[in-house]
């Protein structure tokens, strides 16, 4: 996981990879069909039965639309996402007019940065993302989740904040001023940048808006830290020990806060 949206990464203030704009390929860029043989001995046999089944018409080009939404559903309900957006964008190839696949797609490609590492495929997934969420965001321009989600892609491929993305961001919340996505990713732009006030007031929010969310607390202790803001930082994480569950997350961000070199 590289951590772009895990919020314990946000304490050390890792920035977004720097990626030039390259000619873009869908279909190159990632094995997704050795991916699947990789994974597939771990998906229990009924599970593989299935998709071998369905992945050999893929193969033999007798595959139909419904048919790779079949695959892409199987993937989503199994949470792999690289391949349930692989199969997604296949059937949205297809019916280049549904929006609802095109929004599969650009969420599960999405998903799909958090479990790869490298730069490349990073960028490969992001722009993945960015294609089907541009398409569903001209023919769906009140899905504000997607259009926040293309805000964040575009983060990814810049260093600072870019200007397309904030105006997205800045929409959405015009649209609904406490849409949560929107106010996260303007938050974690904010905190990028040095930003640290605006950046506490948007996590501040959030929490008002989700109380007993632990999401937010990483974020808003971090910030509190880079801000130089101790006092505060610790009796927010005083807070977030209360309703954190996982000891290990609890001491992760304890260690983070603790660490003078982050």
């Amino acid at each position: 996981m590289n951590g772009k949206n895990n919020p314990t990464a946000l304490l050390t203030d890792k920035s977004p990879v720097n990626q030039k704009n390259v000619g873009f390929d869908g279909d190159k860029g990632f094995d997704f069909l050795l991916y699947a043989n990789d994974i597939r001995p771990g998906l229990g046999k009924s599970n593989a039965d299935y998709l071998i089944a369905l992945e050999k018409k893929v193969n033999n080009g007798t595959a139909r639309a419904n048919d790779l939404l079949k695959i892409a559903y199987k993937y989503d309900s199994l949470m792999i996402p690289i391949l349930a957006g692989y199969y997604y964008r296949k059937a949205a190839l297809k019916s280049p007019d549904e929006v609802k696949i095109w929004n599969n797609t650009g969420l599960n490609f999405f998903k799909s940065i958090e479990q790869v590492s490298t730069p490349e495929y990073i960028q490969y997934f992001t722009m993945l993302a960015i294609e089907a969420y541009e398409k569903v965001k001209k023919m769906d321009p009140s899905n504000l989740d997607a259009k926040a989600n293309l805000a964040q892609c575009y983060i990814y491929t810049a260093t600072g904040m870019p200007v397309e993305a904030i105006g997205i961001l800045k929409e959405n919340l015009q649209v609904n001023p406490d849409h949560k996505l929107s106010l996260l990713y303007l938050a974690m732009g904010d905190k990028r940048i040095g930003q640290y006030d605006k950046a506490i007031d948007r996590f501040k929010r959030l929490i008002e808006l989700d109380p007993g969310n632990v999401y937010y607390y990483p974020y808003l202790i971090g910030t509190y830290k880079d801000a130089g803001k101790l006092n505060e930082a610790t009796s927010t994480f005083e807070k977030y020990k209360k309703l954190e569950k996982d000891p290990e997350f609890v001491s992760r961000v304890e260690a983070l806060l603790h660490d003078n070199n982050k």
